[in-house]
């Protein structure tokens, strides 16, 4: 005899390996921001290093000899563009971080959605574990019926 909820198990299946899909997919944007901010993060602390040195550099270029109005701006116009580089850097870090956060929460939403498909699934599995003893208890008593209805049958013919 089929199973009585056999298409509801193959739904919970369906569900579950949708499930699973969405988690690996999301577990593989997750490792993708991680990596990523920690790329940024390696980008800006190299920048922090090269930066001071850079400016010193540049300050070094004009000292001790004569210079014009114009060479004094330029340098400060190279040294504000040096630090807005790495204010850029500094927002390029906030943002692999938020992007981090919604990765992660996309995971724990996928993971949690998995765990909910795999219980579903689980349940209806225990039931037909449960229907298919149910259903060779019947068979048995039904054979054990038939036998003792033979035996009586065969005793009353002799």
């Amino acid at each position: 005899m089929k199973y009585v909820l056999e298409d509801l198990l193959r739904i919970r299946l369906l569900r579950e390996e949708k499930a699973e899909r969405e988690l690996l997919i999301r577990r593989q944007e997750l490792d993708k921001a991680r990596k990523l901010l920690l790329e940024r993060e390696e980008e800006l602390a190299h920048y922090r290093q090269w930066r001071p040195p850079e400016e010193e550099r540049l300050f070094k270029n004009i000292q001790n000899r004569i210079v014009k109005s114009e060479d004094i701006e330029n340098l400060r116009l190279q040294i504000a563009l040096l630090r807005g580089k790495e204010i850029a850097l500094e927002g390029a870090v906030e943002e692999a971080k938020k992007q981090l956060r919604e990765a992660q929460w996309l995971f724990d939403e996928a993971t949690n959605s998995y765990r909910e498909a795999l219980q579903g699934r689980q349940k209806i599995e225990e039931h037909r574990k449960v229907w298919r003893l149910e259903e060779k208890r019947k068979d048995e008593a039904m054979s054990d019926k038939e036998l003792e209805e033979f035996s009586s049958n065969s005793k009353v013919d002799l």
